[in-house]
């Protein structure tokens, strides 16, 4: 298939040069985005005006419980029996305030779903086929045609509320607008009609619907948050019920991090070329970036540190000083690890963005651990 081929190519060519060779994604723990609403840990969740499935609650309760600090949960959840919304924003407001005294909570959540809708827009995709095969069973001759297809797109808008029982103030409150996207042609669920595409060329073809939905969000304000998140292709039309799953999942990630601390992947970049390093480690300092590509940083971090013992040369190496601070950083030992970065920056002759990057960001880290420390204090 023609078509396919140069869609493959563009598409290697576009992903090498937006995905750096050496980037790691690590753990990193971030402090509440809404430092008051972390306060508040004892909570009742009611359920959301407008949510026809009454299923957001429960969902948001998963959510909060899920929630933890040094391996203990981070709220005690409370879960009202009767937790209708059919009262009237004020009144309802007035009986979860009423209830959170009752049962002695600090803080009660309760909001609307302002939103949530499945919209589709028909377009056409040109595509190649074979006309005529030769008798080696070889395609001779390709035609084109204009294949239909149709693009979903699901929106779903959630404000939440989240009131102290103490003073009946309003402690936190969001727009949160969840978008997923998902595209499908005629044909395409027939395996017979579909390309195959293997290996790592396959990864990226089937790895381009995310992508794009990816790069297409954006974080707003904390007082209007727009998300994109979009669903794996898989040549068949999704239905209403798998994009309200995945956008009613989103919406409560959301209010967690906004509320609670967080963990979340940060992606970091290593130096892979042994300068300053001595001739005979120099292999094993490259195996040790291999290990780490491959997620293996146990390995790769003991490597390191092996060669920064067994060689004073290369213990001085800005890239395996640099490379250790990732190590330290990887573990969450920002302080060790913005020592090392400084060192690495120390001896530099001219700037390094990388290296920069790396300070700034274990600086940035540091801060987030302070105030997380005063939130869980």
């Amino acid at each position: 298939m023609k078509n396919l081929g140069s869609l493959l190519l563009l598409a290697s060519i576009g992903l090498a040069g937006c995905m750096p060779k050496k980037q790691l994604l690590i753990d990193a723990r971030f402090p509440a985005q809404n430092p008051a609403a972390a306060e508040l840990k004892s909570i009742a969740v009611f359920e959301f005006a407008g949510d026809k499935n009454k299923r957001f609650k429960n969902e948001l309760i998963a959510e909060l419980k899920s929630a933890e600090y040094s391996g203990a949960p981070y709220f005690s959840v409370y879960n009202p029996e009767d937790s209708s919304t059919t009262r009237g924003q004020t009144k309802q407001q007035e009986l979860a305030l009423a209830y959170g005294r009752k049962v002695g909570v600090e803080g009660v959540y309760l909001g609307s779903f302002s939103d949530y809708r499945v919209e589709s827009d028909r377009f056409y995709e040109t595509r190649s086929k074979c006309a005529s095969y030769d008798k080696k069973d070889k395609c001779e001759r390709y035609t084109e045609e204009q294949i239909p297809c149709t693009k979903q797109t699901a929106v779903m808008i959630v404000q939440p509320q989240l009131l102290s029982v103490k003073t009946a103030e309003l402690v936190y409150s969001d727009t949160i607008k969840s978008t997923a996207h998902h595209s499908y042609c005629k044909g395409d669920a027939i395996p017979s009609e579909r390309p195959e595409v293997g290996g790592f060329m396959g990864e990226v073809f089937n790895g381009l619907n995310t992508i794009v939905g990816a790069i297409g969000g954006s974080k707003g304000s904390a007082a209007n948050s727009i998300y994109d998140v979009s669903i794996p292709s898989q040549g068949i039309k999704v239905s209403d019920r798998e994009f309200y799953d995945q956008l009613l999942k989103e919406s409560a990630i959301k209010i967690r991090q906004a509320v609670a601390p967080y963990t979340e992947k940060i992606s970091v970049e290593l130096k892979t070329k042994p300068d300053g390093i001595s001739d005979q480690h120099k292999e094993r300092f490259k195996g040790a970036v291999a290990f780490a590509t491959e997620n293996r940083m146990d390995r790769a971090c003991g490597m390191w540190k092996e060669i920064a013992l067994l060689s004073p040369e290369s213990a001085e190496s800005i890239n395996l000083l640099f490379n250790q601070g990732v190590c330290a950083e990887s573990v969450a030992n920002y302080r060790e690890a913005l020592r090392l970065y400084n060192k690495a920056d120390a001896k530099l002759s001219r700037p390094d963005d990388i290296i920069e990057r790396a300070r700034q960001r274990a600086i940035d880290m540091l801060n987030k651990q302070d105030t997380l420390k005063k939130m869980t204090s």
